[in-house]
């Protein structure tokens, strides 16, 4: 792995030796298989994951995972944003007073791998959230500092989100209201997470 990075992109070494990464990845038991996620959209999230991890290589740092847990929490984060795509569209086309069923967040926490990993891709988000609360909190809702960033994530995040009906009367705003800020200012920052933690470029 080291030893390909040493190479110049786009070189037929470097790709001859990415090649062989890759097969030996695609031949091992260790990439994540997301049994509860349908079969189209998690072949989509591998595929986009191969992509990002051939792209990225050189951002690797070997002394904060292991490769397997530097693929498999990228590819955890992709079906992640896959199913809160799920969740905008249903909010937008079916029903917004509906609650989701807690059951129908994948169960993508309980990945194998090579090696203990040393944290979890929620774990880290747990982490981030903390650490930049205060900067959440200042971005909500017009008028309504309760309805801001840090309170949103936190509620929403799997496998058990608190349903928009409940947000609603608990902070006192419109479900559409709640939903709109969420996909403006929330996916904003959830994306932003992402590329500090680089689970993707």
């Amino acid at each position: 792995m080291l030893e390909t990075r040493c190479y110049p992109q786009g070189s037929f070494e470097r790709q001859k030796r990415l090649n062989l990464i890759i097969a030996k990845m695609q031949r091992s038991t260790q990439i994540w298989k997301a049994p509860n996620v349908p079969r189209d959209d998690y072949q989509e999230a591998l595929q986009q994951t191969w992509l990002w991890f051939c792209e990225n290589l050189d951002r690797y740092d070997p002394s904060k995972a292991g490769v397997m847990t530097w693929f498999n929490n990228n590819l955890r984060f992709k079906i992640l944003n896959r199913w809160q795509e799920i969740q905008r569209e249903r909010a937008n086309f079916i029903d917004l007073e509906t609650p989701l069923n807690k059951d129908e967040a994948p169960s993508m926490w309980n990945i194998p791998d090579s090696r203990p990993e040393p944290s979890t891709i929620m774990e880290d988000l747990l982490e981030w959230l903390e650490k930049n609360k205060k900067e959440l909190k200042r971005i909500h809702v017009r008028n309504c500092p309760d309805v801001n960033c840090y309170i949103l994530i936190r509620c929403r995040l799997p496998p058990e989100p608190i349903p928009w009906e409940t947000l609603s009367k608990e902070l006192k705003a419109a479900v559409p209201t709640l939903s709109g800020f969420y996909q403006r200012e929330c996916i904003t920052q959830l994306q932003r997470f992402a590329r500090e933690g680089g689970y993707h470029s």
